[in-house]
């Protein structure tokens, strides 16, 4: 760590490569107490001027220059890259910066003057191991998803079955036992009323709309009334 004075403060240079592993790691996370880091001039930062990285966004925010970007990228748990809109570009994202996975430094699209990219060389241990943490929270809750839309599709398939039974068994039922008590009066009065048959197309067209029976139940429903005279009680 190179110490350089600024006025009444020192200012710590961070260079990631020249330390211990260990001591690197703690300073990629977390800022030094009252003296602000240059880590925008760490050894272990590969920069891609003019290049976009395409994807693995992890956060945004508006960065007035690259210092504060690998301020943002060195707080963040598992970002290890960024693209940065210049803010002096007439691009609509300037100034914007973006936190970015490693992958995404794989995907470098160049011919971007208003951007600038770059990327972690040596990834630290701290930020390796919060993405493995990430990588298996996103697993557990893929898996409880799907668990959970298991346990759903069942039920819909159980709900389905129990209505097919219930239909199957409604179906098994003498049709008169399912209509309505006005539905059998009309049904008595149609079949058991005064006049002829040659009066009552109405009466019949009447009850097949109200019973919602094709032309060959309504006929075979008829003609088991009809046999019965008896059948008058279901109407008492």
């Amino acid at each position: 760590v190179t110490k350089k004075k600024l006025g009444k403060l020192h200012k710590l240079v961070y260079d990631g490569l020249s330390m211990p592993e260990d001591i690197a790691d703690m300073f990629a996370v977390r800022i030094v107490q009252d003296l602000p880091l240059l880590l925008s001039r760490d050894s272990n930062l590969i920069l891609d001027n003019e290049v976009d990285y395409e994807g693995g966004d992890v956060a945004n925010f508006k960065a007035p220059d690259l210092e504060t970007v690998m301020q943002a990228l060195h707080r963040h748990p598992t970002a290890s890259a960024f693209t940065w809109v210049k803010p002096d570009s007439e691009n609509k994202y300037a100034g914007m910066a973006f936190l970015k996975t490693g992958e995404a430094a794989e995907k470098k699209f160049g011919g971007c003057p208003d951007m600038l990219s770059g990327h972690l060389e040596v990834i630290p241990h701290c930020k390796k191991d919060a993405i493995v943490k990430e990588k298996q929270e996103a697993f557990k809750a893929a898996m409880e998803a799907k668990r959970l839309e298991a346990i759903a599709l069942q039920e819909k398939l159980e709900k389905e079955k129990k209505a097919q039974r219930q239909m199957s068994a409604l179906q098994k039922k003498p049709i008169e036992e399912t209509l309505t008590e006005p539905q059998i009066l009309s049904l008595v009065a149609t079949v058991h009323g005064a006049g002829t048959w040659k009066g009552k197309p109405q009466l019949v067209d009447a009850l097949k709309a109200s019973c919602n029976l094709s032309k060959a139940a309504l006929a075979a429903l008829i003609g088991r009334v009809a046999s019965r005279k008896d059948h008058r009680w279901r109407v008492s």
